[in-house]
């Protein structure tokens, strides 16, 4: 199962002096840039924890299967989210951090508009991966918080749709998947996750029509190079994914 993130665009702007040539060097004359970075720097600082069902579900679940600290810390950090030493081991993973809290990170950063002058304008592109149910202007106001240089703007460019709360993981919902997933693949777990990716369930979420994410393929632990050049699914899974959604949604068509 998928709760999706909602990926944010934010900008950082940052003016500079009104003298451009590259000899007049000097600390004032760096300030656009030098003012970017330090911006950058705080846009990733501010990352509170956060808990919402399909994230208890999917860290009790994973728990069981993930051998040593990790999966003892899932375990421990579903049972008590203030658990300081749970926290610090699942932070520490790539995999997990971003499914606990909104991450920032600057993407894009350009600056300057000819090779033989200062800057005098500086942006960053920061993609928010927005925790479900945390709104954008929240994080957005935050991050000009942490900033806190009005010489450096912050703003949205990029609006996809309303945040919404993931919808609860009902047995109506689970007991049809977890039946097809033992005629397809006998033995292996069905596991509600939250993911750090955004689909069109933000806006069906939002609209008011519980909207669930299924991922019926096997990826290895490359994740399959997601959003790479040369990103790839099995051909198999491919096919066998396809089967197994089909006779799902079927399933739930049919159901009275």
């Amino acid at each position: 199962m998928l709760a999706s993130t909602f990926p944010l665009t934010i900008v950082s702007r940052s003016l500079g002096p009104r003298c451009l040539h590259q000899s007049w060097k000097s600390p004032a004359a760096q300030k656009a840039s030098a003012e970017l970075y330090f911006a950058c720097a705080e846009h990733d600082a501010y990352a509170p924890l956060e808990m919402v069902q399909a994230l208890d579900a999917s860290l009790k679940a994973e728990g069981e299967v993930t051998p040593g600290p990790v999966g003892e810390a899932m375990k421990a950090f579903a049972a008590n989210p203030q658990d300081a030493a749970a926290i610090a081991t699942l932070s520490a993973e790539v995999a997990v951090n971003p499914i606990l809290r909104t991450t920032c990170v600057a993407t894009q950063i350009q600056g300057g508009h000819a090779p033989n002058a200062l800057p005098q304008k500086a942006w960053a592109n920061i993609n928010c991966r927005i925790f479900p149910g945390t709104s954008v202007e929240a994080v957005r106001a935050k991050l000009e918080e942490l900033v806190a240089d009005p010489a450096v703007s912050v703003t949205t460019l990029e609006m996809r749709g309303p945040t919404a709360s993931p919808p609860p993981l009902s047995r109506d919902i689970m007991e049809p998947i977890e039946a097809l997933t033992a005629e397809f693949w006998p033995g292996v777990p069905v596991l509600p996750i939250l993911q750090a990716g955004g689909t069109d369930g933000v806006f069906t979420n939002a609209a008011g029509i519980p909207t669930y994410g299924l991922e019926p393929v096997f990826i290895g632990p490359d994740l399959g190079h997601i959003h790479g050049l040369n990103e790839y699914v099995g051909v198999q899974s491919l096919f066998e994914g396809r089967e197994f959604l089909y006779r799902l949604v079927k399933t739930y068509a049919e159901r009275k």
